[in-house]
């Protein structure tokens, strides 16, 4: 397992009272994805079910971070987010991955941040939910760990 220190803004999840990043699903928010949808600048989109990622060789993450400045933790398996641009082939020029969650929060991020970070992840049965995750621990923010995950646009 690898020890990772994370420290940002988070915000206290609704329906648990626990503390989860800052991006977390709207109290609208019914059910978690089971699927997500890889698009965009790739020669090869695709559209996995929890099923499809369980498939790809695990990463597991043991994750420190600050939550209200008290330390938190959380355990975390999920697919190398690198092993999934690979799989999809993005085009030369691609720049920006946009991660989408359910409740409409989304984030850019330069693929570079991604391709120099072996440890990003998409987390699969996430907690405090066990929802679909972006977890990228060389962030200082946790508000790039887009809760409830269903989409990546690669642009």
């Amino acid at each position: 397992m690898l020890a990772t220190a994370v420290s940002g803004c988070m915000t206290q999840s609704p329906a648990t009272g626990t503390a989860a990043p800052s991006a977390t699903p709207s109290a609208n928010a019914t059910s978690i994805s089971t699927s997500i949808a890889i698009f965009g600048n790739v020669s090869k989109p695709m559209n996995l079910s929890v099923a499809d990622l369980q498939k790809y060789p695990q990463v597991s993450l043991s994750l420190n971070y600050s939550a209200h400045h008290e330390a938190a933790h959380m355990e975390a398996t999920g697919v190398s987010l690198n092993d999934l641009l690979n799989a999809t082939q993005p085009y030369d020029d691609v720049t920006t991955v946009v991660f989408k969650g359910a409740d409409g929060y989304s984030v850019s991020v330069p693929i570079s941040t991604i391709r120099k970070d072996n440890q990003s992840i998409l987390a699969i049965n996430s907690p405090p939910d066990g929802s679909l995750r972006d977890i990228l621990p060389s962030q200082y923010y946790a508000q790039d760990w887009t809760y409830d995950l269903v989409s990546i646009e690669v642009q």
